[in-house]
């Protein structure tokens, strides 16, 4: 038996850490060499910045929970649909989106993700 997680695993595991404001959590399931193609300004492998943003969007929106919609897996590739929400200056805010990630020995390695067009954004 393996004791390294599974695709799936790790972006549960993932997204758990993220919900309760657990960065340390979250960012030890990410390869420090992973590329973000969906970083602002380009491809990225600079955690400080991945978890600048998770910190700023926590800023943002305090209560803030990402809620797993539909997960697929193929091999090391995981793909999601998400919805995000939260309150923003006592309002309610909801962002939905998807994202997709390939995982090799229980670490993230890539990530895309995209904002779905007509869902309310903050920022």
């Amino acid at each position: 038996m393996s004791d390294v997680l599974s695709p799936a695993e790790v972006l549960e595991q993932m997204t758990d850490a993220y919900n309760r404001g657990d960065y340390d959590a979250g960012l030890e399931l990410i390869d420090p060499q992973a590329i973000d193609h969906s970083a602002p300004g380009g491809p990225s492998s600079d955690l400080v910045a991945w978890r600048g943003r998770w910190e700023q969007a926590r800023a943002d929106v305090p209560d803030l929970q990402v809620e797993v919609e539909q997960v697929l897996v193929d091999g090391d590739m995981v793909a999601r649909r998400l919805r995000t929400r939260g309150l923003r200056d006592g309002q309610p805010v909801e962002m939905r989106g998807m994202d997709m990630v390939r995982v090799r020995d229980g670490r993230l390695v890539e990530h895309w993700a995209v904002a779905i067009p007509g869902s309310t954004a903050w920022g």
